[in-house]
């Protein structure tokens, strides 16, 4: 097995697809700042968008520039809801998918949550150099994603993308 790389300090944008919550009472992503805070990763941004096609791809494209980052995770908008868009809205915009991440996720969830990890559309892929993952807006679910699941993953991603 190719020994595990390892990748500098990333700079993570959080941004959470809802309607119906302000960022100051998003537990999701404080959850994820907590478990962020423990490595050497850091909280470059966190946004709140509407569960809008346009407003989560324009979001999600702005982190790629402006400034860019190196891990884009997104929470909410993956279940099957008329309203939740997010794979759609950044699907389109994935120059490589990284089916693999969902698979994972869904396999961890799924022991303690069939039904829950088998209607999720978490989605990732890489676009200019930025690994972007697309989690639930549940907090156990999205802090077992970036726990189990993208913090292992991140180091061989960004060391491919940055060789």
């Amino acid at each position: 097995m190719p020994e595990q790389p390892t990748a500098p300090p990333a700079a993570v944008a959080l941004v959470t697809v809802t309607s119906t919550r302000q960022l100051e009472a998003d537990a999701v992503t404080d959850a994820i700042t907590e478990l962020l805070a423990t490595t050497p990763h850091t909280i470059a941004d966190r946004e709140v968008v509407p569960d809008d096609y346009d407003a989560i791809q324009s979001t999600v494209q702005s982190y790629l520039y402006d400034p860019p980052v190196d891990l884009i995770i997104t929470t909410g908008g993956v279940g099957v809801a008329p309203d939740d868009l997010t794979p759609d809205a950044v699907g389109p915009l994935l120059e490589k998918r990284l089916p693999g991440i969902g698979e994972q996720f869904r396999r961890r969830t799924g022991e303690d949550s069939p039904g829950f990890a088998a209607s999720t559309r978490v989605i990732a892929g890489v676009v200019e150099e930025t690994l972007v993952v697309c989690l639930p807006r549940d907090e156990a679910a999205a802090r077992t994603g970036v726990e189990a699941v993208v913090l292992p993953v991140l180091p061989r991603v960004l060391g491919q993308l940055n060789s």
